[in-house]
């Protein structure tokens, strides 16, 4: 939508007050989005199967990229650590599927630019999740075969 935060402050001090209005304010920004992606391509509806299936194209294009010469298993265990720190950050106020569409989003894009692919809002929600796993797997393959070397 243009813009990678949306700021504001919710007028009040009182902590109940504030979750209170939090949640009113992030209806109105939901019903934002939803009006924005009406505007988008449709985008495709895929079953569990697929999006797993999508995600496991991705896992297997990372590790073949880097097997001849993984590096050193430190060149992707950084990365893990950070996805691993920024997964367990608290979503709040966003939903956990805007939270993870704020910080894994480029990523997935790019992905699915890769494949000329738009995808529906929900299954782009539930792939980017399967995204996430299939990215810590390949990663964490990537460290193993860096290390035997």
């Amino acid at each position: 939508m243009g813009r990678r935060e949306i700021k504001f402050s919710l007028g009040t001090k009182n902590i109940d007050e504030a979750r209170l209005r939090c949640a009113e304010e992030n209806l109105k920004l939901e019903r934002l989005w939803h009006e924005h992606v009406a505007g988008r391509p449709p985008g495709r509806e895929l079953d569990y199967c697929q999006i797993v299936a999508l995600a496991g194209e991705f896992d297997k294009e990372i590790v073949e990229r880097h097997q001849r010469n993984p590096g050193r298993a430190s060149d992707w265990e950084a990365p893990m650590a950070r996805d691993r720190a920024l997964r367990r950050l608290p979503p709040f106020p966003l939903t956990l599927a805007h939270h993870r569409r704020m910080l894994f989003g480029e990523q997935v894009e790019a992905f699915l630019a890769s494949k000329d692919l738009t995808l529906a809002p929900k299954t782009y929600d539930a792939f980017v999740q399967e995204f996430l796993e299939a990215k810590a797997q390949a990663e964490g393959v990537l460290v193993l075969n860096a290390r035997r070397r």
